[in-house]
């Protein structure tokens, strides 16, 4: 039997049907998993504040209300980020000096394990910009892109301040 590629049979119809349909539950897969994914992160932002609601950091998202247009609201969480940023910066200035003040009395070994606490502080930075950005891939190039990325590095800094709250009390 000779192949006749530029021929029209009712299989090569029935191929286009079943790869037309397909590209379609694809698709609709896909918009389910990242819907799934965007739910995950509301819920573990609401967990953390649950968690850890000493700590001033707030429960709901300020974010959404006023804000009408996709920039305003980038704007307001890349804000909400860095707030969450300058509290983690606070806990973690608060540490290193506990360490510095008991280095003597405490913690012959202070000097080490400062030095230790700020490695160890860089390479979470790294991480959580690593991680931040890989998430926010997954709205590459679409408006949700700034929106995503604030989130994550919101909910990522409250999982480090709640860390850091409950390893302050050694120092």
């Amino acid at each position: 039997m000779k192949i006749e590629w530029n021929k029209v049979t009712w299989y090569s119809k029935l191929i286009a049907v079943i790869v037309f349909g397909a590209t379609f539950f694809i698709a609709y897969k896909i918009g389910i998993a990242v819907g799934s994914a965007r739910q995950s992160i509301t819920d573990s932002q609401r967990i953390v504040s649950e968690a850890i609601p000493d700590n001033n950091i707030p429960t709901q998202d300020p974010c959404i209300g006023d804000n009408t247009s996709q920039t305003d609201i980038d704007a307001c969480e890349y804000g909400a980020y860095e707030k969450l940023d300058n509290q983690l910066t606070g806990v973690y200035q608060t540490i290193i000096s506990g360490i510095i003040s008991h280095a003597d009395n405490y913690y012959p070994q202070g000097p080490q394990i400062q030095k230790d606490f700020i490695a160890s502080e860089q390479k979470w930075q790294l991480y959580r910009t690593a991680e931040c950005t890989a998430e926010a891939d997954t709205a590459i190039g679409g408006s949700m892109q700034p929106e995503t990325q604030s989130l994550c590095l919101q909910a990522v800094t409250k999982d480090r301040i709640s860390y850091l709250h409950s390893i302050s009390n050694e120092f």
